[in-house]
């Protein structure tokens, strides 16, 4: 079995990509041992859609990409999420829009980046 640490290294890379200037996040969902999707925050293209969100977050990119598939192949899976910034790591944990549709998908635990040093929190949703 894979360890988070490579997880988190690849959600890492993820959010070094991104578009995003100031807050850079990847996320990707595994289930099994397989990455089932993966992604980083983008910027709204369509800020009528969601007036509150200047970002479409990391987490909510890799469950749209999964969206043709059904919501049960989702459950068990794990979410891993971190921050990318100048200094290594970051605070990434999701936020309750995030976490919400995470456990209405069926995510069953996600894993988030809490520090500059790459330090992960796991938390049962």
């Amino acid at each position: 079995m894979v360890s988070n640490a490579k997880y988190i290294e690849r959600a890492l890379l993820l959010a070094s990509l991104s578009e995003h200037k100031n807050f850079k996040h990847g996320a990707l969902l595994v289930k099994r041992g397989k990455i089932m999707g993966e992604a980083m925050n983008t910027y709204t293209k369509s800020p009528s859609r969601h007036p509150n969100y200047k970002s479409e977050h990391a987490e909510i990119n890799v469950m749209n990409s999964l969206a043709n598939r059904p919501s049960r192949d989702m459950r068990g899976s794990v979410m891993f999420v971190a921050r990318s910034n100048s200094l290594g790591s970051g605070f990434s944990q999701p936020c309750a829009r995030c976490e919400n549709q995470m456990r209405s998908m069926g995510i069953f635990k996600v894993v988030y980046t809490t520090s500059l040093c790459g330090e992960t929190k796991q938390v049962r949703l």
